[in-house]
Parts: C-alpha cells; structure tokens; sequence
C-alpha cells in the first residue's frame, strides 16, 4: 500500500505552516485551532507501542489548563496520508518521502488557512532509533510524541529557556523546546525523556492559544 500520495504539495504545505507566527514572551504560536476539540486518527500501520506514548500525551495535554482538548477517532485511517484529506492522521514512516530532512525526530505538516489550523498530519520517523527513557542511544517515544501533540494545539518550537523561563537544568527544558539534546556548561546531555512534562511556558502557550479562539 502507497502510505504517501501528492508528496509534491505535502512538501509545499509545510513551507508554508511557518508563515504565521505570533511570538508571545518565551513562546511562539505558530497556529489556531478551527475548534477546541481537535481529532485525530491512527493509521492502521501504527503499532501499539507508538499508540500507547501517544494517547499519554494526549492526556499530558488534555490535563493542562485551556479549553482545548485533543481526541481520538476511534476509527483508524487505512488509505494513503495526506495532509489535505481532513483526516489528521498519526503515522511511522520515512519523512524524507514528504520533504522533511532525515536528521529530524519526527514531523507535523500544518495545513493552514490564514491563522487557523485546517488540518494536520503526525509523522514519526522510520529513520531515528526510539526507545523509552533518558539516553544519547535513542529518542524517547513519549516525550517526542508530546512535542508533536503540542504543533497539533498550534505551539510552536521553543529555541532557548530564556528571559522568565530560564532553564538551568535539563530537567526544567519546555516540553516544545526545538532540539532533543540541551547545552549546559558547555556539555549536551539528551533531553527528549523530559519533554514528557509540561513546563510552564508549554501551559502559558496552551492557556494563550484557546484565548484566541473564537
């Protein structure tokens, strides 16, 4: 079965996801959802493993202030991914087969009108090697899962702690910090194990983004 079709426009829609962008404080959004109850479907390829750190993290975010819930169709999506079949599918597969570079954990291609989140697809990649827990070896399932359902609520990556949200520990990096290693005196450790945990600036953003939704 062909996972992918139109690679050619899923490529140009990510381009233009970043043309919107409001940055506010040590955050930026990058999106609004068209409604606070946003809906997903897995792919029917997607293994239990992959399910389970993603219905996690959809809990991590549906427990944190806002009135903007994530959910889960209960019916899974079996054609071909693409981002503008209304679908929002959670799949694994090879983000280079849609324009994405093959160094990145994994993508969210936004589908935007204007300001607003139409649609949204969540492609973790074939190419990194997960696991579960804090090390160099792997990236973490679950906190990587988290980052990605944070772009699905419309946040975008976070470059650096900084000005209120100042980061001196790995333990204290934000949940849509960019990266899945974090610098400290000079030293990188990993860090996507602690992107499991919302900071304040991830829950700031989410309380921000359903203030703006009409």
């Amino acid at each position: 079965m062909k996972l992918f079709k139109n690679v050619i426009s899923f490529a140009m829609i990510f381009i233009f996801t970043t043309c919107f962008s409001i940055n506010v404080s040590a955050y930026e959004i990058e999106g609004i959802p068209k409604s606070r109850s946003i809906y997903y479907s897995y792919h029917s390829s997607l293994s239990s493993t992959w399910r389970t750190v993603v219905e996690n993290a959809r809990i991590t975010w549906n427990n944190a202030s806002g009135n903007v819930k994530i959910y889960r169709n209960s019916t899974d999506h079996t054609g071909s991914v693409d981002v503008g079949d209304n679908k929002n599918t959670v799949t694994y597969a090879d983000v280079t087969n849609v324009g994405y570079p093959i160094s990145v954990n994994a993508a969210t291609p936004l589908l935007m009108s204007g300001e607003i989140i139409e649609n949204f697809d969540v492609i973790f990649n074939t190419n990194q090697t997960w696991g579960s827990g804090d090390s160099f070896s792997y990236k973490d399932r679950q906190g990587i899962a988290t980052h990605e359902l944070g772009h699905v609520i419309g946040i975008g990556d976070y470059n650096w702690g900084y000005g209120p949200y100042y980061w001196t520990s790995v333990t204290q990096v934000a949940t849509m910090y960019g990266y899945s290693e974090y610098g400290l005196g000079g030293n990188y450790l990993p860090c996507s194990y602690y992107l499991r945990t919302l900071q304040v600036e991830d829950k700031d953003a989410k309380l921000e983004i359903a203030s703006l939704i009409n």
